[in-house]
């Protein structure tokens, strides 16, 4: 009898961790200057991170991004300290959420390349009234139109001809014209403009696409000498490394003749993307030496790099560092993987082979970099023109003025969808409505969570609260703090140095070792983030530095145009909670806005 009870006893246990095999983290980020100045919240599903995020277009937009950069942006740079509450629920609580969250992402995604397409009907429409039949084509900007029959855009062609037939693409080229012909010789009134206008521009623009990527492939042109990076970033390529990039080969050039087999007349773009990776993977195969797409957008902003700034050179180089081995950790899973997987592989590959190019050529002999935060698709545009086509360009108008209303429709749509609020939208409640609608009702989101928080009755508007009410409600195995910089790095310092020594050096901006005055933490004396008795008086002396400041500011307005006053008096108000035992501030590093942006891992 008591074997049998161990053994009932253990497959309960068995049974219950089955069903709870999962972990979600609830994440609070304290305060400090700066963005989410009253702290800040997310969700840590995996080694993604969820949080909503105000960004400058005035939208209020759901991010993800990878933990480790999570925590080098919140953690160490910007030198907050990040709690962290487990909750176990079960593996189909788990798949909820995560579906939420990702369904979330699509939608915006969805509504923003409803945006870019108005916008390129647009344009296109407002180039037709002029007379000028042409438009931007992303992935052309690739290929350099002087390079005609080279030595890859023929190999290529003559693969497409003998899988396809000779003919093949200058008849696909010929048919593509007589449909452009058709479309354009429209006359006013007619019922096709009537009825099909928006479904005849569509067509209009993918034939111009589809058009220019068979010009590139019936002439054989060559890619740009600026399209590839690896050039100073030699990694020579072994027998293994051979053997996928010579299947990545196969995949592309089978990739191709699907598209160009394919009846949608929508893919000339990627037709394009596809063709530049061929070059890239053949470039790479002639000089064994590995060659990808140059992965940044046409207009992504450039930082110019201080050369004399040791700091910031240093930085890039242990950038370069995780990055190369970013790198080796992608070859290495693309030599284990093959189909569709091998092909998300390697557009991670392009990302992180152009981050890396642009940090050493920063490092070498450039004196800019450009950088990116989000996941990056080779994407450069070039236009491409129609010539000896004329038009009866005013049947268009009518078009015109409905999608301009369209337009502005949807840009209202989306202001209304992604506002910001700071009580009623913020990242607390909306974090918190996402993780609730995850569920059918409160009912299954309390069963899955062990508790609930409805943000608008249980009134959560601040950081701290949401963190309070969770570890409160929620079924929580565990809670976890990873200090910021300067904290971590003043405990390293403790063991050797006695604790008032230690206080009178680095508990002051004057005299710290840990850190460096930024203008943008406001003047201020002394950290008041590693004290609570003493914050008071600490904050009074704050507020005085700070009102100095403020009254030279008023002295020194006609020179520095008020730029002095203006942080005095933020000093001033980010002081005052000091005055109650609270604290904001805690100063931030430098080149904060660089760093974030790279998104290196």
């Amino acid at each position: 009898m008591k074997y049998f009870f161990i053994l009932t006893s253990l497959l309960v246990f068995l049974a219950a961790k089955s069903a709870h095999a999962e972990n979600i983290e609830l994440l609070y980020i304290n305060a400090n200057v700066g963005a989410s100045a009253g702290g800040h919240t997310a969700l840590k599903l995996g080694d993604d991170v969820f949080h909503y995020q105000f960004f400058p277009d005035q939208r209020f937009l759901l991010v993800r991004e990878s933990w480790p950069h999570f925590r080098l942006i919140y953690n160490r740079l910007r030198n907050r300290t990040i709690y962290s509450a487990t909750c176990l629920v079960s593996k189909t609580s788990y798949k909820k959420i995560k579906s939420k969250f990702t369904t979330i992402l699509a939608s915006q995604q969805a509504d923003f390349y409803h945006e870019r397409l108005l916008q390129e009907q647009l344009d296109i429409l407002g180039n037709l009234l002029s007379g000028n039949i042409s438009m931007d084509v992303v992935g052309l900007g690739f290929f350099d139109p002087t390079k005609k029959e080279s030595e890859f855009g023929v190999s290529l062609r003559s693969y497409i001809q003998k899988a396809l037939g000779n003919d093949f693409l200058v008849r696909k080229k010929r048919l593509l014209d007589a449909g452009l012909q058709k479309i354009l010789s429209q006359k006013k009134g007619s019922p096709d403009v009537s009825h099909r206008g928006i479904e005849l521009l569509t067509e209009l623009i993918d034939s111009i696409k589809k058009r220019a990527a068979l010009n590139v492939l019936i002439t054989g042109t060559g890619v740009m000498n600026t399209a590839l990076v690896g050039e100073n970033i030699a990694r020579r390529l072994d027998s293994k490394d051979l053997t996928i990039v010579t299947s990545q080969l196969r995949r592309l050039e089978q990739t191709i003749l699907n598209l160009l087999n394919s009846k949608r007349s929508d893919n000339g773009e990627l037709i394009l993307l596809q063709t530049a990776r061929y070059h890239a993977i053949q470039s790479s195969l002639q000089r064994g030496e590995l060659f990808t797409l140059d992965p940044f957008p046409d207009n992504v902003p450039a930082k110019i790099v201080d050369r004399n700034d040791s700091e910031m050179l240093e930085y890039l180089g242990e950038l370069s560092i995780l990055l190369s081995d970013k790198r080796r950790k992608v070859i290495s899973e693309l030599r284990s993987t093959s189909g569709t997987a091998s092909d998300l592989l390697f557009a991670q590959l392009e990302n992180v082979n152009g981050k890396l190019a642009e940090i050493s050529q920063a490092i070498g002999d450039n004196f800019s970099i450009r950088i990116a935060s989000e996941q990056m698709i080779p994407s450069r545009k070039r236009v491409e023109k129609l010539s000896g086509i004329t038009i009866d360009s005013s049947i268009y108008k009518d078009l015109l003025e409905n999608l301009s209303r369209q337009q502005e429709n949807l840009r209202d749509e989306t202001n209304v969808r992604y506002h910001y609020h700071i009580l009623a939208k913020n990242c607390v409640n909306e974090l918190l409505r996402s993780i609730n609608s995850s569920f059918a009702d409160s009912d299954e989101a309390k069963e899955a969570l062990g508790g609930y928080i409805d943000p608008v009755l249980d009134r959560i508007v601040i950081p701290n609260d949401f963190f309070y009410q969770l570890t409160a409600k929620f079924r929580l195995v565990d809670i976890k703090q990873f200090r910021s910089r300067r904290l971590v790095a003043l405990d390293k310092l403790s063991p050797e140095q006695n604790s008032w020594e230690l206080w009178f050096q680095e508990g002051n901006t004057l005299t710290s070792t840990l850190y460096t005055p930024q203008t943008k933490d406001t003047p201020f004396i002394f950290f008041t983030d590693d004290t609570i008795w003493a914050r008071p008086f600490l904050g009074l002396c704050n507020l005085l530095w700070a009102a100095g400041h403020t009254i030279g500011g008023m002295v020194s307005w006609p020179v520095n145009g008020g730029d002095q006053l203006y942080q005095g008096a933020r000093g001033i108000f980010y002081t005052l909670p000091e005055l109650v035992f609270s604290n904001i501030r805690k100063g931030t590093y430098r080149y904060e806005d660089l760093r974030e942006r790279l998104n290196q891992l």
